[in-house]
């Protein structure tokens, strides 16, 4: 029977992602270049744009989701922002804050992946409010999570699954840059952090136009900090004990 409920959790995450969607493109269309500075209209409207998608993905998300899983995602989110911090003043031109979001995705599946990233981007945009415009890259990089675990079949080899989810991270590093590097460069001028601002710095000294030199050091950000998120991330799973993680029948086994 196709009750209210039903519908709500099988629509409701592509009515959020749709509406994170139409939040992004309006924030980069509109280039609110007080975002990063201060809570003007701009910064509240992009908010609340997802916040709304956010909301709606996780209704979808929560009738699926075990409490077990629930339970584990606050960790989930410290971990990625506790990463963030450390990594994103280290002066390395990565970023870790997907951590506890791909260890969430392996184990829980795409949609626990997704609601991990962007409750993380939303929570830490309350501190930072440059997190915010980057959650629709943070559910992107937990909905590939999510799927490159199904592929961890145990027909494959242990090197062979470890080889494909790496392979994964890095595929999803491109995908995350094509979407993170417009918001980088319109509306905060390059990279955020030490590393990945003065990587944009060097390559402006090029020559090249800053959505160039943002999206260049996107791609080669993203790709490495994702195929390395990934691969510890998995071997977060593997390390943990088999009764443990047979609670969670989505994880992957060594």
């Amino acid at each position: 029977m196709d009750t209210a409920d039903h519908r709500l959790s099988r629509y409701a995450p592509a009515a959020g992602i749709a509406v994170i969607t139409a939040t992004y493109l309006a924030a980069l269309f509109t280039q609110p270049a007080n975002l990063q500075v201060s809570l003007g209209g701009s910064t509240l409207l992009v908010s609340a744009g997802y916040i709304a998608g956010a909301a709606l993905i996780l209704a979808g998300a929560i009738p699926h989701l075990s409490p077990r899983t629930l339970a584990l995602m606050p960790l989930a989110v410290v971990v990625n922002m506790l990463m963030g911090q450390v990594v994103g003043v280290s002066g390395l031109p990565l970023y870790l804050d997907s951590l506890g979001t791909v260890f969430i995705a392996l184990l829980a599946g795409p949609l626990a992946g997704a609601g991990t990233g962007i409750v993380t981007n939303l929570i830490w945009g309350a501190f930072n409010p440059s997190a915010i415009p980057f959650s629709a890259g943070a559910a992107l990089v937990g909905l590939c999570a999510g799927y490159a675990g199904r592929l961890l079949r145990p027909s494959l080899g242990p090197t062979q699954r470890r080889a494909l989810f790496i392979a994964a991270g890095a595929a999803t590093g491109v995908l995350a840059a094509m979407i993170s590097a417009p918001v980088a460069a319109f509306l905060f001028g390059g990279g955020l952090g030490v590393g990945t601002g003065g990587l944009v710095g060097i390559l402006q000294a090029t020559g090249l136009s800053m959505l160039s030199a943002t999206t260049a050091q996107s791609l080669l950000s993203d790709v490495a900090d994702k195929a390395l998120a990934f691969a510890l991330a998995l071997a977060a799973v593997y390390a943990m004990g088999p009764r443990a993680r047979a609670r969670f029948p989505q994880a992957p086994t060594p």
